[in-house]
């Protein structure tokens, strides 16, 4: 006679029970047999096809190439304004800058200074002292210095401003687009 092997089994005493068998005999193991749990079907796994991986991929893509021209559409032209008004900035700087030391001059030697430049810097002298050296900002260039008898005129251009010249005439106090005229 063969023996049932080593588990869990219904109880011969009790049938809502489980018994263990240890595969010789009975033993004082015993648990409650619950409802079944339902049987709850499984969904088949199903795998892409290649052609839809690479629909995926391209969609995907496609996307992000999108997103990037939108960003680019918006960024880009931030950008280039930023620059040009940096340049404006710049020459604006410049041009007070240099009309400053003019004055400076004027106070010391009551007269108006020769303006020049040497490329690196705006060079304000005298007949016989260069009274000070102003650098020039990268893409400003000094295009007009007219003096008259309590009045000056600079004008300077940049690269990639918004105006072709600007000047600053000391009568008026201001910066304005044009030359001196």
């Amino acid at each position: 006679m063969t023996q049932a092997p080593a588990g869990w089994y219904t109880d011969p005493q009790t049938p809502t029970h489980q018994r263990y068998w240890d595969g010789q005999a009975w033993t004082t193991h015993v648990q409650a047999v619950g409802p079944h749990p339902p049987v709850v079907a499984t969904a088949e796994r199903r795998r892409l096809s290649g052609g839809a991986i690479v629909a995926i991929v391209i969609g995907a893509a496609i996307v992000v190439v999108l997103g990037i021209s939108i960003l680019a559409a918006i960024a880009i032209p931030v950008f280039l304004n930023q620059r040009e008004r940096a340049a404006d900035v710049d020459v604006e700087s410049d041009l007070r800058t240099v009309a400053n030391e003019i004055l400076y001059y004027s106070v010391d030697y009551q007269a108006l200074p020769d303006v020049t430049s040497d490329g690196t810097s705006y060079i304000l002298s005298g007949p016989a002292v260069e009274f000070s050296r102003v650098p020039i900002t990268e893409g400003v260039t000094l295009t007009q210095y007219v003096t008259e008898t309590d009045d000056f005129c600079l004008a300077m251009s940049s690269q990639g401003g918004s105006a072709q010249v600007v000047h600053y005439r000391y009568s008026v106090g201001t910066v304005a687009e044009g030359s001196c005229g």
